[in-house]
């Protein structure tokens, strides 16, 4: 088995596991017993306003100091729902897509938090909006939601895992 096809199925059971400890369930929905550490719910949520940062920029070196290193790292992007297996080829990927890309705004509403485990991981989810240019002409895609998984290594919050998908149109 590949190292590629493993990172697809650690991610296949990271999204179920994810499901199971109900990543994205409301405050309200929280039991009363579960601990919520605001501190580093705001410290994973300052990895997506860095992130946003350094994609408006095109700063290849701020985006690379929020993924892991991880062989299994994974990304799936709106643009193209084939998974990006592993750091190298993440890197590959943003440094293409900042090659070709112009302007970019990102803006992000109902961002939610979701502390796994001992606290040494975290699952966060968003609505997100872009609009830009790409090889000079104009884009705007609305309706985009996004998750990011997280771990805390040497201290610092790691994108693991980066999901972004459109929401279908009503048939």
């Amino acid at each position: 088995m590949t190292m590629q096809r493993i990172g697809w199925w650690g991610a296949l059971l990271l999204v179920v596991g994810l499901i199971a400890t109900g990543c994205g369930r409301t405050e309200a929905q929280r039991p009363q017993n579960e601990p919520t550490n605001p501190s580093e719910v705001d410290a994973v949520k300052s990895v997506l306003d860095k992130y946003t940062t350094a994609c408006e920029r095109r700063d290849f070196a701020a985006v690379s100091e929020l993924f892991s290193r991880d062989a299994d790292v994974v990304l799936i992007n709106v643009s193209d729902s084939s998974p990006v297996v592993g750091w190298q080829n993440v890197a590959d990927l943003y440094k293409g897509l900042f090659a070709v890309s112009g302007k970019v705004t990102m803006r992000h509403t109902n961002v939610e938090v979701k502390m796994l485990g001992d606290g040494t991981a975290a699952c966060l989810v968003c609505d997100q909006s872009i609009q830009g240019t790409m090889q000079g002409q104009p884009f705007a895609i609305e309706g985009v939601r996004g998750t990011l998984v997280l771990k805390k290594e040497g201290g610092a919050w790691r994108i693991v895992h980066g999901h972004w998908s459109q929401a279908s149109a009503p048939q």
